[in-house]
């Protein structure tokens, strides 16, 4: 009798690549090495997943949902204050290992646009659409509420390179407060 697929797998291979390739990185990834960390095949991995350049980009959106989930429950009076409370949970040491892997991703994709253009336009797009929709629950209107949340997902990615790069917390982590009082001022003139 054949085995019936088990419709889980697909997803904690998943789990375990995103572990695997936060501790290895992505440049040079290759199946075979991931597998044999995983307990599976190349086979099955590509079985599940189309290719591994697919496989990186599920890894991506998975983590980007987790950001934003963790992102979603900062609950603040203001936009700022907000925005504030989402960088200090997400600039936590775990979340600048995955900003790290995140712009190695975007350097590689980058470099491989025909590959990765749906990695490189809804890595952004996502984001921003993602703010933009909170921003509109908040009573904002939609033009109004785009153009700010391009402005904060920038903010964001600016300040977790800097911070990425330089680890220099006390110096970024002053820099995103006045950011996040800056951004109140100007919603409210």
């Amino acid at each position: 009798m054949a085995r019936l697929p088990n419709p889980q797998r697909p997803e904690a291979l998943l789990d375990e690549a995103m572990r695997y390739v936060l501790h290895h990185g992505v440049s040079g990834m290759s199946l075979r090495p991931l597998a044999r960390a995983l307990g599976t095949s190349p086979r099955n991995l590509l079985y599940h997943f189309g290719s591994s350049d697919e496989l990186l980009v599920a890894i991506f959106a998975r983590i980007r949902r987790g950001q934003q989930e963790v992102a979603g429950r900062q609950e603040a009076p203001t936009l700022g204050q907000a925005c504030w409370l989402a960088w200090r949970a997400l600039s936590r040491p775990t979340g600048i290992k995955w900003f790290k892997l995140f712009f190695a991703a975007q350097g590689m994709a980058l470099e491989r646009p025909d590959k990765f253009r749906d990695f490189l336009h809804g890595s952004t797009r996502d984001w921003t659409l993602w703010v933009g929709a909170e921003m509109q629950k908040a009573g904002l209107p939609e033009s109004h509420a785009i153009e700010l949340a391009t402005v904060i997902v920038a903010g964001f990615r600016g300040f977790m390179m800097d911070i990425c790069g330089t680890g220099d917390r006390k110096r970024v982590n002053a820099s995103v407060l006045r950011w996040t009082e800056m951004l109140d001022r100007s919603l409210a003139a």
